[in-house]
């Protein structure tokens, strides 16, 4: 049986400002739309058809276990279900502990639970990754697992336990997925062009499933997780200690396609207030205090050494400067969305665009070549890029890199710099070495950013600037 949560004064309020966050954000889920869904054959028969979804990661701690309270008090009235997805990384000798106490959680407010127990440290050798970076993947595409077969009509596994080598089958999948996404999101005709083509339904050297319905919609059930406002104002500070740019000082946003953070305005001091009032516990992750790690650092020691100099609420003041800086990003991201379709092109091998943009050009690279006219890319046209202000030419080689690539994680400064060397110069030959043997290719008027026939698979982060999900 559900249980009946309820809130007076301050945790009101609080609950009041989170719903009113999400509504201004667009965070909440549209429900399914269940003619679309009967198409499936593999759908349950018992799926709920006419509802959207909110898959909570919660990993016991204070900030995930209150996102999961507010969420459950917010969607009871709506047409959205709540589940709650933990992962055992099984790096700590408590973390049992933490899996009972969100599953006991789930069971007092009769919500669905997801359990992976994951193999980190096999999966971070594979990755060749550091331990806590290897398990945010795990928790990213492993949650993106179960959006994935909600969407579909079928019910997510609910105990699973997956080695190194089934995780990174899990992580391929996954990386295909947000990569046939982000074409789709940034070249609508992408698809119906390679529909026309009438070729196999997988195309690998781009991961696209025709039959996938993902591009198309997936709307209809998010991944929320509860960065607070003062994770908002560590990243912020630690983006501006590496030098970032825009994406940087904007940190994290509230929502990144199917991935939101309802929280991002609302203080820690907030949510264990409102925990306590709803008789709630919670656990702490004793490594939060270690100085070893940066973040711990800069929430330990540099926040409170601003807020003895500048006084008042340092945090609320840094996760403020992001919110106010967000509109400029809205604005380059418009900016992109109008001049995207006039500097990159699909050209198929079939139709009068073969016929007008045929160069017959083959470049040699390694052991495979390069034709002008290969279809299923995205070409850019050097002359129209050309045209454009510097900041929109910056913009527009992360947005491509991010479209072929399904990450720009990887792309630093010093490359962009590489490709305006390449597209002014006289050299109309040219090719520029990527991260993960990718390539940059200009071939007289026409550039392309060329995926390695190889699965490799971006970082998954959750910080500012990192495009997830």
């Amino acid at each position: 049986m559900a249980r009946d949560l309820r809130v007076s004064g301050s945790a009101f309020k609080t609950l009041e400002n989170v719903e009113a966050f999400m509504t201004k954000n667009n965070l909440w889920p549209r429900p399914i739309n269940p003619f679309v869904l009967k198409k499936h054959a593999c759908r349950d028969k018992d799926a709920d058809d006419a509802y959207g979804h909110i898959i909570v990661g919660c990993s016991g701690g204070c900030d995930s276990v209150a996102l999961t309270l507010i969420l459950y008090m917010l969607t009871r009235p709506r047409q959205i279900r709540l589940h709650i997805a933990h992962v055992d990384h099984r790096l700590r000798p408590e973390s049992p502990l933490d899996t009972d106490l969100v599953r006991r959680l789930a069971a007092e407010l009769g919500v669905p639970f997801y359990l992976l127990r994951a193999d980190v440290e096999g999966f971070s050798k594979f990755r060749k990754l550091g331990i806590e970076a290897a398990a945010r993947e795990i928790r990213y595409f492993w949650f993106d697992d179960i959006r994935h077969n909600l969407i579909q009509g079928r019910t997510p596994i609910r105990n699973r336990v997956l080695n190194a080598e089934e995780l990174l089958e899990l992580a391929v999948l996954r990386h295909r997925r947000r990569k046939a996404l982000y074409r789709q999101l940034n070249y609508p005709d992408f698809y119906e062009l390679v529909d026309e083509a009438g070729e196999k339904p997988y195309i690998p050297h781009l991961g696209v499933f025709k039959e996938d319905p993902l591009p198309r919609r997936g709307y209809e059930a998010l991944i929320a997780v509860g960065h607070h406002m003062e994770d908002q104002a560590e990243t912020v500070l630690m983006n501006m200690g590496r030098g970032s740019g825009l994406d940087g000082v904007i940190a994290m946003e509230p929502r990144r396609n199917f991935l939101i953070r309802p929280l991002l305005n609302t203080s820690k001091a907030e949510l264990s207030a409102l925990i306590e009032q709803l008789q709630f516990s919670w656990r702490e992750d004793k490594t939060n205090e270690q100085p070893h790690w940066r973040r711990n650092r800069v929430r330990n020691e540099v926040l409170p050494l601003l807020a003895d100099i500048f006084g008042g609420d340092i945090t609320r003041r840094i996760a403020r400067l992001a919110q106010n800086t967000r509109p400029v990003s809205e604005y380059l991201d418009a900016e992109v969305d109008k001049y995207y379709p006039k500097v990159f092109r699909l050209y198929p091998k079939k139709g009068k665009d073969r016929m007008k943009f045929n160069m017959n050009i083959v470049l040699p690279i390694g052991n495979w070549t390069f034709a002008a006219d290969d279809y299923y890319y995205l070409y850019g046209i050097v002359s129209e890029w050309r045209k454009l202000p510097y900041i929109i030419k910056i913009e527009l080689l992360r947005r491509q890199y991010e479209v072929m690539l399904g990450s720009n994680q990887n792309l630093s400064s010093m490359q962009i710099d590489q490709m305006f060397n390449i597209l002014y110069s006289s050299n109309v030959l040219s090719t520029l070495d990527l991260a993960d043997d990718n390539q940059f290719i200009r071939c007289g008027n026409l550039f392309v950013i060329y995926p390695n026939d190889q699965e490799h698979l971006g970082p998954y982060g959750e910080e500012a600037g990192e495009r997830v999900l």
